[in-house]
This record gives structure tokens, sequence and C-alpha cells, in this order.
């Protein structure tokens, strides 16, 4: 069976991944943890794209709008959550929950880096986080994945 490639899809795979990195930074492996909490973002954020454009599968998205699916689904730019962050127009989210943005301060601007960029830093062993920092970076995940799940 050939799996539905859309936002409903997208935030399961966000939410699983979460889970995920989880159970690694319970076994006391912040780095792994840190990256799955990077990728369960990436695909919240263009869970939420695609509910912006109205798409309801990645395909009927990739027909409708070419560039922006190269932006953000080829290469390294798909998995730069600052501009996901900015594709998904972030703030008008937080207006309509009534919520304050999460997608500040130091932890947003570690996961969000350039320098060193990630997730390639996590990746590769590039960067080194503490177990209370992949924490931080957990708990930011899981109130972004709860207020894209709204």
């Amino acid at each position: 069976m050939t799996a539905i490639l859309d936002k409903a899809h997208l935030l399961r795979h966000a939410r699983n991944t979460y889970h995920g990195a989880v159970a690694l930074q319970n076994a006391t492996k912040p780095i792994p943890a840190a990256y799955l909490a990077q990728i369960a973002l990436e695909c919240a954020f263009k869970a939420r794209i695609l509910g912006l454009y109205h798409c309801s599968r990645l395909s009927t998205f990739k027909d409708k709008h070419p560039d922006l699916w190269d932006k953000i689904f080829k290469g390294k730019n798909g998995h730069d959550l600052g501009g996901l962050s900015q594709e998904a127009v972030w703030p008008r989210l937080c207006i309509t929950l009534g919520k304050e943005s999460p997608l500040t301060g130091n932890v947003w601007n570690r996961i969000k880096s350039k320098e060193p960029e990630r997730p390639y830093s996590l990746r590769y062993g590039m960067e080194n986080l503490s177990l209370p920092e992949a924490q931080e970076e957990l708990d930011l995940c899981d109130i972004v994945l709860a207020m894209v799940e709204a």
C-alpha cells in the first residue's frame, strides 16, 4: 500500500519522530535526540505550509507551486528551519491561536543556526549538546507541534 503524502502524514511523521527523540533523550543521547527534534520541526513546518496553500497532497503542491516546491523540498533549503518558519507564516499562526511564539530566544537561535549549520552539525558530530540543551530543544519542538496540530 502506498502512503498518501499529505498534511496529516507529515504531522504524524513529525509527532512520531518527536517521540523517537524523547526516547533517545531518555537514553541519554542528546545529539541524536536533538537531530530528530529538528526533523520533527521540519515536518511540522512543511505540513503547515501545505495547509496554507490549500494543498491536500504533496503532489498537488508540487504541481501548483513548483518554485516553492523546489525551495522547500529540494536541497539544503528544505532543512533550513528559519526559512521554513517564514514560509509557514509562523507569526500568523501565533496570532490566530492567541499564543506567544516559541520561536524566539536562545533555544530557537541554536536550532535555526547557520553556524554551525543545522541539522548537519548534529548529524555529522560537529556540534555538542548537553542533556539540558537537548531537552530545551525537545520542549520547543513539542510546543511547535501542538500549535501546528491545533
